[in-house]
């Protein structure tokens, strides 16, 4: 418990946290919410004809829509980040749909980490639908985190999640998964 009060370890956190927050504002900031008709696409052939378009454009013609798209990338990063906090809810839906009948008997694969057959399950079925990757590492990791998520938002604190850095998903593994 000394060591989750750790003041050197909290100042590190606040101020990563705080500093990732001030980059992603910084870099959406100018724009003041006038990105909505930036192009998006999973289309590749479409992509390759935008870059192509950008490429021909003058000088300013071509910097404002490329900074309005990376105005774009960070408030969609923000959005991920708050995002991930609902996922453990949407996950504990999914374990409330699941028949207990299907889900695996015997000893659970895996090291012992405090969740169900059911929230493995659940979460797994969820990756797979969400697009993650499903390596049971990545299932063990992605639980653990999103659940902590899942309580920090709980508790009250959901904005400093939204703005998640390397130094704050450390801590989190640390002290609680």
């Amino acid at each position: 418990m000394a060591d989750l009060l750790n003041p050197e370890h909290a100042n590190l956190v606040a101020t990563s946290v705080l500093l990732e927050c001030v980059n992603q504002h910084y870099r959406i900031g100018q724009f003041g919410g006038r990105t909505d008709k930036i192009p998006s696409t999973t289309n590749m052939a479409k992509i390759r004809a935008v870059t192509k378009e950008l490429a021909s454009l003058e000088y300013e013609a071509a910097a404002r829509p490329i900074g309005k798209r990376n105005a774009m990338h960070a408030a969609n990063g923000i959005q991920i980040g708050c995002d991930e906090n609902a996922y453990w809810e949407i996950i504990l839906k999914g374990v409330k749909a699941l028949d207990p009948a299907t889900l695996p008997k015997g000893a659970p694969k895996g090291p012992l980490d405090g969740f169900s057959a059911a929230e493995k399950v659940a979460t797994e079925n969820f990756m797979k639908s969400a697009g993650f990757g499903t390596s049971p590492e990545n299932q063990r990791q992605c639980r653990g985190l999103w659940k902590i998520l899942f309580d920090i938002r709980k508790a009250g604190v959901e904005m400093i999640t939204c703005y998640r850095t390397a130094e704050f998903i450390q801590y989190c593994k640390m002290y609680f998964i």
